[in-house]
């Protein structure tokens, strides 16, 4: 699955950004990004709600920082501000990259890796693309490492959530809370597997079954643990 990518930047450095789109082509080809810019707006579509539902959904959100950029209250004052909110809460990933000289080491994401390495500016390369084929290859190693995690993390969900069904299914009727599954449940015949899995594993399953409403959940007596059936 393609990572979306929200660009922020000031429109005096539009150059900047059509660059970097260029160098992004090939990920995008590969279909392993997708990028979403304020150029992406529809005529007659409020910008504003596009951007902030652009900044809300993307996973990687690129900071293009220059002196203009700073200069921008929209971009500083609230794409970056937002963007570094879902950064620390891990919603996102903020990638701030240094397009010219200015003074981003006392900026609020001065302790996040920026690009190119170095934090040597995109102007101070002998080319511009020399830098922007680093900044790329960045993305494209995340991008690739995420791909991988998200499909191990799927197979994880789906061979637990079988198994869970299946011991639920076998001990129709029985009450039971994570702890119990997790304690008893694995020392079971036939259910030995159960102990493979984290305790958070399985509850996150668990929450998962029944908000499609394969398992049922009540409330234990005297407001106790939650517990589920089928």
């Amino acid at each position: 699955m393609a990572i979306e990518i929200f660009i922020s930047y000031a429109h005096e450095d539009s150059e900047f950004h059509e660059e970097l789109n260029k160098h992004l082509m090939p990920l995008k080809l590969a279909g392993l990004v997708s990028v979403w810019h304020d150029r992406m707006i529809p005529p007659g579509a409020n910008w504003e709600e596009q951007i902030d539902s652009a900044l809300e959904r993307c996973s990687i959100i690129l900071l293009l920082i220059s002196a203009n950029f700073f200069a921008s209250n929209y971009c500083f004052g609230k794409e970056a501000k937002r963007a570094m909110e879902r950064h620390c809460k891990n919603e996102a990933l903020v990638i701030p990259v240094i397009l010219s000289p200015c003074e981003w080491q006392i900026a609020p994401f001065d302790k996040i890796q920026v690009l190119p390495g170095g934090g040597d500016p995109v102007t101070s390369w002998k080319t511009h693309d020399y830098a922007w084929v680093q900044v790329a290859k960045s993305i494209k190693d995340y991008a690739v490492k995420n791909n991988i995690m998200n499909n191990v993390e799927n197979y994880i969900h789906d061979e637990l959530k079988d198994l869970l069904i299946r011991f639920l299914c076998f001990y129709r009727g029985y009450l039971f809370n994570v702890p119990r599954i997790c304690k008893w449940g694995s020392k079971q015949q036939g259910f030995s597997k159960i102990k493979q899995y984290k305790e958070e594993e399985i509850d996150k399953v668990l929450k998962f079954l029944t908000a499609e409403g394969t398992v049922k959940a009540r409330k234990g007596r005297l407001g106790g643990a939650t517990l589920l059936y089928i």
